[in-house]
């Protein structure tokens, strides 16, 4: 095996790393349920357009943290990064304007909305990633 493809590998993750890793988890689930509290109860702030908003900005980062993880091996790819900017852009100049227009976006929305988002992106890298190009 060569060096340079022993460097690419994922190094091996040990029980106490895990363990970590799950400890960082919880404390940043216990920040987000405090500050989410605090809001609540110390401010006057109108619910409904903050979790739009809030589910807007969380179905964004999940889908794209997760993509970008799952394609480590691609982060050198200036295509990569390049195709994942254009569906940012698609996907705040759609999302953007239909949220301002919306009043209310029910919970249950999101929890559809999160993997036709990550499947459509999954197949858009897919399909423009891995073509070839003329």
């Amino acid at each position: 095996m060569s060096r340079a493809s022993n460097q690419r590998t994922m190094p091996h993750r040990t029980r106490k790393g895990e363990a970590r890793d799950l400890l960082l988890y919880i404390l940043a689930g216990v920040g987000a349920v405090c500050t989410v509290t605090v809001i609540a109860v110390f401010t006057k702030v109108q619910f409904d357009p903050l979790f739009k908003w809030l589910g807007f900005g969380i179905v964004t980062a999940l889908v794209f943290g997760d993509t970008i993880r799952a394609n480590r091996r691609h982060w050198k790819s200036r295509r990569f990064w390049w195709l994942l900017a254009v569906f940012f852009a698609v996907q705040c100049a759609i999302g953007i304007p239909v949220l301002w227009a919306a009043t209310k976006v029910p919970a249950i929305y999101w929890g559809a909305i999160l993997p036709l988002n990550y499947g459509v992106l999954a197949g858009y890298l897919a399909l423009l990633l891995h073509s070839r190009r003329a």
